[in-house]
């Protein structure tokens, strides 16, 4: 995370502090990341002891209530609770509840609505957790009166792939109690339940399938046979001779063709009975009749192959040239592409009509047609060229609903038959041309004649060059839109490129009306906020920055606007998509302002608003205002946002690079001001430049610079620039009090008013107004914390806010404060030297005065003295005033006067001066007002104060040699007033004027003094030479050179060196030498300790010199006594260097004569040049240590931000490398850590984090820590010790040559040593206290970082283990494939947990051996080729896990016999072995191994366990699936012996049954003779019987083969429906001739023909009436035909045989249809059957492609209806295809080997991805889809394959685990089986389904 940089701390001595403080927070951090994982790990821990409780069984209740306990106990809850779904799914059902509220809400059944009112409903529902962190806040919360104190809740919905089976709900008595790691851990739980609740499930469902098989079969054997109704046969040819006899007898025989009975043949003779032979001959001839009605049906069907093989021909060549021609050339040559395809139709007309759009409606557009010779064209009609949409809306829909249109005009609705009529069309065949936008248009064929139509197959053809049209023309839709998109993406890459180089926000404007809808617009304004439009921060005002208008003067003000003076702006403006204003006169959005703009100037019609957004921010918005609509499209608005983003990137860009020019102009502005600073050294000259820079950078008119004056501390104007004169004169004479500026001074504040005129602006502006001034900025001139002064700026006219050059101005000031301290400094250190000159040329003068008027005149030319305009007086005292003696008198030397009084002495008498007037030998005496002093006596105010007419009067007193000898008198006519420089400086003339005066008594004392004047002066000359070196430099060591330099040649000593004291005041560092003496090296960085130095110590102690002469034998330097000899030093001399009241250093004064001490001259003036020398000396070293604090400051801040951000190790070393002592030349350096942290006990190993070398060395390994002790701090190691360094360190030593020093530093953090930084140097190294403090702080920010990437490191390791742990469980749920499943789990666990080495065991069937079933690497391979096992309980570790079902870790394999070595594995040095249990029951074992001893961690272990139980229980699931296909098996194997025994028993059955029914039927006709009444009704029931059990028999034989997929149908073509009802009539009235019961007909007389199996049509009708009859005992019995439309848009024929019987009740009809069910199943009901009837009935129907349902109530009939599509069921070749989609290989296969024996051809498909295309180009009869899929979703694949209009009506069988009937209807599923498929199921519902497959 980025920071911003620091400005410069205001007390440098804090600067370590952020750094401190910063460890702390890391330490902090550590310490909670470290509770963190140790809380992780517990819930870790728990989560598996929760999941393997779960894995042994989740049958009982208690099981489940133990579980929420679990949880709550271990999770620290206040309630867990798992809810399971209801078997509707409407309500989620609590199991179990923790807790006294958990098992009351369970006894009270406590349910919750599947949905939005609970957090369980809504997780439920939506199938993913819901975490409520405040229940207060939470809307979905079920607040429960069992659970007031819930304060958050987490619901976890409990999936089983896609199936929802109940939720899981968590709930804490703390808010905000969960975070997504708890969801992690708690939703695996949930999902290890969901594992358990579907296995459970599953191990239920097999038990009940297999019991249902077996009551199957009982049924099938126990059930007894029933009689049938007769059928009787209706006769087709009749042949009578006229002339024969009445008949006598009469024979029937059946014709039979291959076992089937197709008709009968009677022969009705005179004889009574035939001879055997011609009964023979009757046999054969009814046998040959069966062969002939064959043949001739044969040859009909050949006839009938054979057109319309010739049919298919001409179809299939003329649709391939048909394709071929759109293939090539598209719909260019649409006309012959008609034409053809109108020939191969043999239609009338062809053509085609498209959509086009026009003015914004579509039309159908006639774009093709071809006519047959003859017939007129409709092309040039124009009713019928261009079709308005809406008037064939209808019709469209109807088009794309049925995918065709065909039929005879007779057969539409009035209004279009009426249509067909009028254009003489008898037949049409139109089908849809879809195109890309939605719309259709359509193909269409008319033939002008009705003795023909189209058939089915031809329709088929037709549709396919229909399809080759769509293609065509989505393929010319999309070239049309790839070359527009082109266009497009051209003109955008032209914009783009226009903005990019867009300079101004008019360009980018330009650049928008050129390329977008804007060109329309009448004005249009860039507008920009002034900051971003967030949420929590919305802007105020907005400023147009580029406005284009049509009018002369843009309407948009160019200037900053209030967004409420405009508009409601969250109302108007969007800030995704732009906003069009349609009425902009009316909209309430628009404010007053707007309006006028808009509406009163503009006139505009419409209004558009385009937001600006920059990275993720709204800046601005697009204004334009239209005179009318504009044309405005997807199209367009698309490129209109897409390109006002990219202008807001480049305005944003400009505003960046307007910015960093302003900014370069500041600099450069800086830059000038600087130079200008240092260019002169004039402080007037240098301000007004500045101030002149200034103005010229802002742009105001006009400025000043104030300084504060330090006598009056007043602010003065100083420099002016433009200002006007009167104000400048104003400024002058009255000062700045109460100013603008003066507020400034005082606040110490800078202060903008953009205008002085608002109301808003805070002191006094009238008189800036008054001068034309409307802007005023000011900022204070500071230096050091001290404000100097102002700098104003005035402008004008009103600007923005903040004023132009605010920025600038302030940084101007704080570098003026700064120039202006110095240009001060300079003045006073000139001043000083003039001061000094003028001393000098003054004491020159007075020196080289021979006469003490030239003495006095020499003070009267450079003293206040001059100023005296009444009388100057010389005295000198006879002798020196003392305290022990008073001088007599004062005799004048010299006198001025400004005339000439007789009253002046020539000496005066002591006694005259007054007793009470004072005067001292060391000060100045000042008499302010002679009249009123009462010190004077009345002689002395008469005399100077009326004879001279004087006002003040000043005593000077002359000290020669600390003798007080006279003094200096002056009279002014004023009241005088003096500066301290004036009186010091004459003070200072004074001395030199008494020396003089003694030269001039004295000759001798003259030349003495004159000798001492000129050393003084040299002296002076030495002391301002060192003090303007010194105040001029800024490097302080350069300021000490010069000071050394200096003393070294004015006293002529021949070495100077200046040291200062360190920080801890404990040493000194040489900082300053210079020396005469030639090859001496150089002193400086040198360190003194102070402990031992006397001479140093002394000095500082006492603050006086010390001088040691004889310095190489003085007992005080025996310590140093061989570099004295070696350098030759005799005297040795150290003086203090103080500061203020401070001590600051020392400078030690070297002498190489012998004997040679300094004198006192010399003694006091070094002592003079170091007094005036240490102040400077002093700030020099702050601002030099201020500096350092700065620099040092800046690298903490900045390695602190380093290793913040670092990721790595090597980062971190890389840092510390650019920011210590590392990187100062280091051979290498090493960051290594312990494998445990060093508290108590010694690590054992030292691991290599990050190493780095100067010749890229390869990094060290790791080694084990043998003689090392703690450290606590970095240590240096020089060279004479590395010999003795421990053996940890010397890999050091080895990988570089010649180390010198090495240099070792702990890594520390909270306390406990983690690690060492090692670096080695080729050199000795001395590092600086300050060095080493910087390395001490980085190093624990380091170790606090290395901590936490290991803490991180570890966090994500544990998320990526817990993520394993996820997609393992969802794996398992998911899928029964036991190998694949296996084999993913040991390479997740290999590359997740970044092991050596995993295999799964699994324990053999005779439980003796564990094998490996999965293994990974060539090692892995080649043991599972080996077939690799373990005996169990062997000495190996898996053994041993397999025997005791407990974990095993071996953390060093080579110190434990239990690891079994395998030479396939030689790398392992640790292995764990971790049981896959169920319950107690061990199935197998996970085995790790690893390359790293101590590898395994408690989280490792916990987190592998879960995965081992997970494993553990899909293998369970696997094997249970495996014993269930078995069970499958088996029970096929009983339903293949059971239909042979049908058939056996069918035909050892038959047999007698013929013979039975044949004779019975002969006796009762009396052919035998006649026969009694009893006789005559025994016979009869023993033939009725025998024809019911013939039925019975025939029904069993039908179910047989429907079950097994072999009843076939002989489906005819145009079958009528009503003539097949009323030849089944007769039939039912001999059912009914017993009853009183009507039988009724309501047949509609224009049915159609069917495509039908009529044998299997009549069987169907004639159960249906015999179940009416059956059931109905008086009343009617009804028969109803109609036609109608299929829930698919298809024609079908619904039939309905109702009845007044007794009716059925609602929970009887659902077992109706099923085989062997009856309502009435007791021995003692009424009517008998077998129960078959009815399901045989749904069979033959659902073969049909039709549909068959009841409608009944009790007391009120029964309605049973079956529907029968017209164009029939779909009879493929006997190759059809399937296309089969599912990931497993294997279950393909064994879909092909299910299927092949039954006529399909499976095509498999393993790639998700390919199915729509698949699909597409093999048009299979049936798609059998799984939708748990991986990579892809099958449910998705479904819904594309039913939107496709190609695909739609395939149908899909959707085989599965996942229990989703519900979705699966509702995306077009056409049948839903779960898996384990049996081969039964699918082959029935492929035989049910091909039939509804599009041709």
């Amino acid at each position: 995370m980025s920071a911003a940089k620091p400005t410069k701390p205001a007390d440098v001595t804090t600067a370590a502090g952020p750094a401190e403080e910063h460890i702390r927070r890391l330490q902090e951090e550590r310490d909670h990341l470290q509770a963190e994982i140790e809380r992780r790990y517990l819930q870790i821990r728990t989560a598996a002891e929760i999941q393997r409780f779960i894995g042994r069984t989740i049958e009982a209740p208690e099981t489940l209530e133990q579980i929420v306990n679990l949880i709550q106990e271990r999770f620290n809850l206040y309630y867990a609770g798992i809810f399971l779904l209801d078997p509707y799914g409407t309500y989620a059902v609590l199991k179990a509840g923790s807790g006294e509220a958990g098992r009351r809400m369970v006894a009270a059944g406590h349910r919750l609505a599947v949905g939005e009112g609970s957090m369980v409903g809504w997780a439920i529902a939506h199938r993913k957790p819901r975490i409520a962190l405040d229940t207060g806040q939470e809307k979905v919360h079920f607040k429960n009166p069992y659970l007031w104190n819930t304060r958050s809740e987490l619901a976890l919905p409990i999936l089983s792939g896609d199936k929802v089976l109940g939720a899981l709900t968590i709930q804490s008595e703390q808010p905000n109690a969960f975070d997504e790691q708890d969801i992690t851990i708690l939703q695996g739980i949930a999902d290890s339940l969901s594992n358990a609740l579907e296995s459970a499930r599953l191990f239920s469902q097999v038990q009940e399938n297999l019991q249902e098989i077996q009551s199957l079969h009982r049924q099938y054997l126990q059930q007894t046979w029933t009689a049938r109704q007769e059928e009787i046969a209706s006769l087709q040819f009749t042949y009578e001779d006229p002339d024969a006899p009445e008949p006598a007898s009469a024979l029937e025989l059946p014709l039979v063709l291959r076992e089937q009975v197709i008709g009968r043949l009677r022969l009705e003779t005179p004889a009574p009975q035939l001879p055997a032979e011609d009964r023979a001959l009757v046999e054969a001839v009814a046998g040959q009749t069966a062969l002939a009605l064959e043949n001739a049906h044969l040859l009909r069907e050949t006839r009938r192959a054979l057109d319309e093989l010739a049919m298919r021909e001409r179809y299939q060549s003329s649709i391939a040239q048909a394709a071929a021609l759109l293939a090539e050339h598209g719909t260019s040559r649409l006309d012959e592409v008609l034409r053809t395809l109108g020939e191969a139709a043999r239609s009338d007309r062809a053509y085609y009509y498209e959509v086009r759009t026009h003015n914004g409606r579509e039309f159908w557009h006639l774009a093709g047609e071809w006519c047959a010779p003859g017939v007129a064209p409709l092309i040039n009609n124009t009713l019928f060229s261009q079709v308005p949409i809406e008037k064939v809306k209808d019709w469209i829909e109807r088009l794309q609903r049925q995918g065709w249109i065909a039929g005879h005009a007779d057969e539409f609705p009035p209004q279009e038959h009426e249509f067909l009529t009028a254009l003489d069309i008898h037949v049409l065949l139109q089908f849809p041309i879809p195109n890309s936008s939605g719309s259709c248009g359509c193909l269409g064929f008319e033939l002008l004649d009705g003795e023909r139509s189209w058939g089915q197959e031809e329709i088929a053809a037709l549709q396919t060059a229909a399809s080759a049209l769509t293609s065509t023309v989505a393929r010319e839709e999309l070239v049309y839109k790839l070359q527009s998109n082109l266009k497009e993406t051209e003109n955008l890459h032209r914009a783009s490129a226009g903005l990019n180089m867009a300079s101004s926000s008019s360009d980018v404007l330009a650049v928008l009306r050129q390329y977008t809808l804007l060109g329309q617009a009448e004005e249009v304004a860039i507008n920009l906020f002034e900051h971003p439009f967030g949420p929590d921060r919305q802007p105020e005002s907005f400023t147009p920055v580029a406005v284009w208008s049509s009018v002369p003067l843009a309407a948009t003000p160019l200037s900053r606007q209030k967004l409420q003076d405009w508009m409601a702006v969250e109302k108007l403006l969007n800030p995704d998509v732009p906003t069009l204003v349609q009425d902009p006169a009316s909209d309430p959005r628009l404010r007053t302002t707007a309006r006028e703009v808009y509406v009163d100037t503009l006139q505009a019609a419409r209004l558009l608003f385009t937001p600006l957004n920059f990275a993720g921010k709204w800046i601005g918005f697009i204004s334009a205002a239209f005179s009318s609509d504009p044309a405005i499209n997807e199209v367009a608005v698309r490129r209109l946002v897409s390109l006002s983003g990219q202008a807001a990137v480049a305005i944003e860009n400009m505003r960046l690079l307007n910015e960093t020019r302003q900014h370069n102009e500041e600099l450069t502005t800086l830059n000038n001001i600087i130079r200008s600073a240092s260019s002169t050294l004039d402080l007037n000259e240098m301000l007004h430049q500045v101030l002149v820079q200034i103005l010229n950078a802002t742009g105001l008119h006009a400025g000043l610079v104030s300084l504060v004056n330090p006598a009056t501390q007043a602010l003065e104007l100083v420099v002016e620039h433009n200002l006007p004169p009167a104000m400048v004169e104003e400024l002058r004479s009255s000062g700045l009090a109460g100013t603008l500026c003066e507020k400034v001074f005082r606040q110490g504040q800078a202060i903008a008013a953009p205008d002085l005129a608002a109301p808003a602006v805070d002191g006094d502006t009238s008189s800036l107004l008054a001068y034309g001034f409307f802007t005023y900025v000011g900022v204070p001139l500071e230096a050091r914390g001290r404000v100097l002064g102002t700098l104003c700026a005035f402008g004008r006219a009103p600007q923005q806010d903040p004023p132009a050059g605010m920025r600038l101005m302030q940084i101007t000031g704080q570098q003026m404060g700064v120039a202006i301290e110095n240009a001060l400094l300079f003045q006073q250190t000139q001043q000083a030297l003039a001061e000094t000159a003028t001393l000098y040329q003054a004491g020159a003068e007075i020196s080289a005065a021979q006469q003490y008027e030239e003495i006095l005149e020499a003070l009267r030319k450079h003293t206040i003295f001059g100023q005296a305009d009444r009388l100057i007086s010389l005295l000198m005292f006879d002798r020196p005033w003392s305290a022990e003696s008073t001088p007599e008198y004062a005799r004048v030397l010299a006198r001025w006067t400004a005339r000439s009084l007789d009253s002046l002495r020539e000496s005066y008498p002591m006694q005259a001066f007054p007793a009470r007037f004072k005067l001292s030998l060391d000060q100045v005496t000042l008499v302010e007002d002679i009249a009123s002093d009462d010190r004077l006596d009345d002689y002395t105010r008469i005399l100077f104060g009326e004879k001279l007419q004087g006002k003040s009067m000043l005593f000077i007193p002359l000290v020669a040699g600390g003798q007080w000898i006279g003094l200096i008198n002056a009279i002014f006519g004023y009241q005088a007033k003096f500066t301290e420089q004036d009186v010091q400086r004459l003070m200072a003339l004074a001395a030199q004027s008494a020396v003089a005066v003694q030269n001039l008594t004295s000759l001798q004392l003259a030349e003495q003094r004159a000798r001492e004047a000129q050393v003084r002066s040299q002296e002076l000359a030495l002391i301002n030479r060192v003090v303007t070196g010194v105040a001029a430099s800024s490097d302080l060591r350069q300021a000490l050179e010069i000071v050394t330099t200096e003393i070294v040649h004015a006293l002529s000593v021949q070495r100077v060196s200046i040291a200062l004291l360190n920080e801890d005041r404990k040493g000194l560092r040489v900082l300053a030498d210079h020396s005469l003496i030639e090859g001496l090296p150089s002193a400086v960085g040198y360190p003194i300790p102070l402990e031992g130095n006397y001479s140093a110590s002394e000095a500082l102690r006492t603050r006086r010199p010390v001088v040691i002469p004889d310095a190489q034998n003085s007992p005080l330097t025996e310590a140093i006594h061989e570099p004295l000899r070696e350098q030759g030093i005799e005297t040795m001399i150290v003086m203090p260097l103080v500061a203020g009241n401070q001590v600051i250093g020392t400078a030690a004064f070297d002498i190489l004569e012998k004997g040679r001490l300094l004198s006192e001259d010399e003694m006091r003036l070094a002592e003079t040049v170091l007094a005036q020398s240490a102040t400077a000396i002093q700030n020099a070293r702050l601002f030099d240590q201020t500096q350092q604090m700065l620099a040092e400051t800046e690298a903490l801040y900045q390695a602190s931000v380093g290793l913040n951000t670092a990721t790595d190790h090597e980062q971190i070393l890389s840092v510390l490398r650019s920011f210590t002592v590392l990187g100062q030349d280091a051979a290498c350096v090493e960051l290594s850590l312990f494998d445990r942290p060093w508290q108590e006990e010694q690590p054992e190993w030292l691991l290599p984090a990050a190493f780095w070398s100067q010749d890229t060395l390869p990094p060290p390994g790791r080694r084990p820590l043998k003689d090392l002790s703690r450290i606590d701090r970095p240590v240096v190691i020089q060279e004479s010790e590395l010999d003795s360094l421990p053996e940890t360190f010397k890999h050091l030593l080895a990988r570089a040559s010649e180390i010198r020093s090495l240099l070792c530093a702990p890594l520390v953090v909270g306390g406990q040593w983690t690690g060492l930084l090692c670096a080695a140097y080729p050199h000795t190294v001395n590092f600086s206290d300050a060095e080493m403090r910087r390395l001490r702080t980085l190093l624990g920010q380091a170790a606090a970082r290395v901590q936490n990437i290991q803490l991180l490191a570890e966090t994500r390791r544990k998320a990526d283990q817990l993520q394993t742990a996820a997609e393992i469980a969802r794996d398992t749920s998911s899928t029964l494939a036991l190998q694949k499943l296996l084999q993913r789990t040991v390479y997740l666990i290999r590359e997740r947990f970044n092991f050596y080495h995993v295999s799964i065991f699994l324990v053999s069937e005779d439980g003796a051996y564990a094998v490996v079933q999965e293994s990974t690497g060539e090692a892995g391979e080649e043991l599972k080729k080996r077939g690799h096992r373990l005996a169990i309980g062997s000495r190996s570790v898996i053994g041993h896990v397999t025997a005791t079902g407990q974990p095993l870790v071996v953390n060093d394999v080579t110190a434990d016999p239990i690891h079994w070595p395998n030479p396939l594995l030689p790398d392992t040095r640790a292995e764990l072995g971790i049981p896959m249990k169920i319950g107690t029951r061990i199935v197998g074992a996970l085995d790790v191994q690893s390359v790293t001893p101590n590898a395994f961690t408690p989280d490792d272990i916990a987190v592998l366990q879960i995965l081992a139980d997970q494993v553990a229980v899909a293998v369970d699931n696997a094997r249970s699936y495996e014993l269930s296909q078995r069970a499958v098996e088996e029970m096929r194997e009983l339903d293949r012996l059971k239909s042979q025994f049908l058939a056996n028993m069918s035909h050892e059955l038959r047999t007698p049954l013929n013979s039975i029914i044949g004779f019975s039927r002969v006796i009762l006709k009396g052919i035998d003779g006649p026969i009694n009444e009893q006789q005559e009704q025994d016979l009869s029931a023993i033939y009725n019987s025998g024809q019911l059990l013939l039925n019975l028999i025939n029904d069993v034989l039908d179910l047989s083969k429907i079950e097994a997929g072999k009843m076939e149908l002989s489906i005819e073509e145009n079958v009528d429906i009503g003539a097949l009802i009323h030849s089944v009539m007769p039939t039912v009235s001999g059912l009914v001739k017993d009853k009183p019961i009507e039988l009724q007909q309501q047949i509609d007389p224009d049915l159609p023909g069917l495509r039908v199996d009529p044998v299997k049509v009549r069987q169907v009708l004639i159960n249906l009436f015999s179940n009416a009859a059956k059931f109905t005992y008086a009343g009617f019995i009804r028969v109803e035909a109609r036609l109608q439309q299929s829930p698919d848009g298809e024609a079908e024929v619904c039939i309905t045989v109702s009845d007044s019987g007794p009716g059925i009740a609602p929970e009887d009809q659902k077992k109706l249809f099923k085989a062997f069910s009856q309502v009435d199943g007791s021995l003692t009901r009424k009517t008998g059957g077998s129960g078959l009837g009815l399901s045989i009935c749904k069979h033959l129907v659902e073969m049909h492609g039709g549909r068959i349902w009841v409608d009944s109530q009790p007391g009120a009939g029964s309605r049973f209806s079956f529907t029968l599509p017209v164009h029939g069921p779909h009879t493929g070749q006997a190759d059809r295809v399937v296309l089969a989609v599912d990931n497993d290989p294997g279950l393909l296969s064994l879909y092909d080997r299910y299927l092949s024996g039954n006529g399909f051809s499976v095509l498999p498909l393993t790639d998700p991805s390919l199915v729509l295309d698949r699909a597409q180009q093999i048009r299979p009869c049936a798609i059998i889809l799984e939708v748990m899929l991986e990579g892809a979703d099958g449910w998705q694949i479904l819904q594309e394959l039913k939107a496709n209009p190609q695909t739609a009506r395939i149908p899909v069988i959707v085989c599965t685990l996942q229990e989703n009937q519900e979705e699966g209807r509702r995306l077009g599923a056409d049948a839903y089986l779960l898996k384990p498929v049996l081969q039964d199921d699918l082959t029935a519902a492929l035989n049910r389904l091909t039939g509804s497959r599009p041709d």
